[in-house]
């Protein structure tokens, strides 16, 4: 029987989508998929939300990472996903250029870059992307107010909140302040420093 899933037709005797993703190519090569065959854990009734320019491989591992060990950071996937407003994650797979940034909807996530923090422990890209991820949904606070550790406020309550919960719950590294350094990895999900950094 087929079944109208707002966007795409699903047969369920075969358990598969037979309509093709209506973000085409942004959503991967397989315009069959759904939620990175995650439905389990991750949700997208449109099939629009995440608009991902670059390596959505990348992308789709680092947001089932976070979104399998690390329950603090569903609610932010899943308010992103249920949006009436399309977030575009621009990834970049190189590691010499740039930063990770948000603004506004859009986020600049760089899926081979960990960070060491400056108590020596380290965190993966994939965390990285989540915390672009908690700035583009908000809640935003004043901008006004420095913090020679922080910078702005806004990264002292992402940082000292959302970041320090998802960390804990990966096992991953926290920040007492929003300094590091970067490091070259194969994976989001990895943290493990080459020799020679």
């Amino acid at each position: 029987m087929n079944w109208y899933y707002r966007a795409r037709y699903y047969d369920s005797a075969i358990g598969r989508f037979t309509s093709e993703d209506p973000i085409t190519f942004a959503g991967g090569e397989n315009f069959y998929l759904y939620v990175a065959n995650n439905p389990a854990d991750l949700i997208d009734p449109n099939g629009l939300r995440f608009t991902v320019h670059g390596d959505r491989d990348c992308f789709n591992k680092a947001k089932q990472y976070l979104m399998t060990l690390a329950p603090s950071t569903r609610a932010f996937f899943q308010f992103a996903e249920n949006s009436p407003e399309e977030f575009v994650v621009d990834v970049y797979s190189d590691f010499f250029t740039g930063h990770n940034n948000s603004k506004g909807n859009h986020i600049l996530w760089y899926c081979h870059r960990g960070l060491r923090c400056p108590n020596g422990t380290t965190q993966t890209p994939a965390l990285g992307l989540f915390h672009e991820l908690v700035h583009a949904v908000g809640p935003h606070v004043n901008y006004s107010f420095w913090n020679p550790k922080f910078g702005l406020d806004e990264e002292l309550q992402d940082i000292l909140g959302p970041e320090t919960n998802a960390a804990q719950e990966l096992g991953e590294g926290t920040r007492t302040e929003h300094h590091g350094s970067y490091f070259p990895v194969l994976f989001p999900f990895d943290r493990r420093i080459p020799k020679g950094y």
